[in-house]
């Protein structure tokens, strides 16, 4: 678990805070950390499962799951409405070739428990919306 963390940290946030300029860097940056995610299931998860080991939901999984709602549900939710460009995670797994973290991440996705303790799209979607704006209000207030 503790090399997962340490491995397979990907953030999304940054591509959406990123202003304009810093935007394509913040996406390559994910995208490189989706690359580093997919390279370590494939290296040290098993074929047994779609899991890190098999089929079993591991601590790993459930540690991720709530950023993996959020980035498949809020980047392209975000993106495609407020940035020039859309960002969606599957697309990104589909275009480089991650199959193995794209069966994860599904895996991870339709798991009942997670399907159980997630937001609704819409409201997951319209509560990022309102914490960026918080968060941009704030900095421009400390300036």
């Amino acid at each position: 678990m503790r090399l997962f963390a340490e491995f397979c940290a990907f953030s999304y946030f940054p591509s959406l805070r990123a202003k304009k300029e810093q935007l394509k860097a913040a996406i390559q940056t994910f995208r490189e950390e989706l690359v580093a995610t997919d390279t370590f299931l494939t290296r040290h998860g098993t074929d047994e499962g779609p899991f890190l080991f098999g089929n079993t939901f591991s601590l790993a999984e459930s540690n991720a799951a709530p950023f993996l709602q959020r980035a498949c549900i809020v980047l392209p939710g975000l993106t495609g409405q407020e940035m020039e460009v859309s960002v969606n995670p599957m697309d990104i797994c589909d275009e480089l070739g991650l199959i193995r973290l794209k069966q994860w991440i599904k895996a991870v996705l339709m798991r009942p428990s997670v399907v159980a303790t997630g937001v609704p799209k819409v409201e997951l979607v319209k509560r990022t919306k309102s914490m960026l704006e918080r968060l941009a209000q704030m900095k421009e207030n400390s300036q």
